[in-house]
């Protein structure tokens, strides 16, 4: 039997999200740029990771977040498109959206991942809004070939939304 949310016992699950962004988010210091002008990006032709449009545009961050890190090593663009039609072919990697009621959706997680297709979905009922950058980070790192939860932004359960030195040296 499920329990009925009240609405103070749902204010009171706000604010403690709202606690837990801030608190990822300060402790992520913006003051060090992984792209400094020391490290100059590359200018190739872009890996492009289609989105499907059911997913929030604010999830993108989490492909800046790897496209500042990793910009020695690739270019990645953004691609929108209906995730429920194919995939554009220039895709490199696909995220797609889904919910929890999908009867193909067998994990308790907020997304998961098929590194050797190049697919990931984020399971759209089960990721509070400001957690979205930190849950698209979370699954590009495992389509870039991270397969073991670490620390960062690959730690599972996912509690820091920092990409980290290890992140980036584990990207095959």
């Amino acid at each position: 039997m499920r329990h009925a949310i009240t609405a103070t016992e749902q204010e009171a699950l706000g604010v403690r999200s709202l606690a837990l962004a801030v608190a990822l988010l300060a402790s992520c210091a913006a003051s060090h740029d992984p792209c400094a002008a020391t490290r100059p990006c590359v200018d190739a032709a872009p890996a492009f990771v289609c989105v499907d449009t059911q997913i929030p545009p604010a999830a993108y961050q989490g492909i800046r977040d790897w496209a500042a890190v990793l910009c020695d090593r690739v270019r990645f663009a953004i691609l929108p498109f209906d995730g429920a039609t194919p995939a554009p072919a220039q895709c490199r990697y696909t995220v797609l959206a889904a919910l929890s009621t999908y009867p193909w959706v067998q994990t308790d997680a907020a997304g998961f991942a098929e590194p050797d297709r190049g697919v990931a979905w984020i399971v759209l009922d089960r990721v509070p809004p400001e957690m979205l950058r930190a849950v698209m980070a979370h699954e590009l790192g495992h389509l870039l070939g991270i397969a073991a939860d670490g620390d960062g932004i690959m730690r599972d359960p996912l509690v820091d939304a920092c990409i980290t030195t290890d992140n980036v040296r584990s990207v095959p």
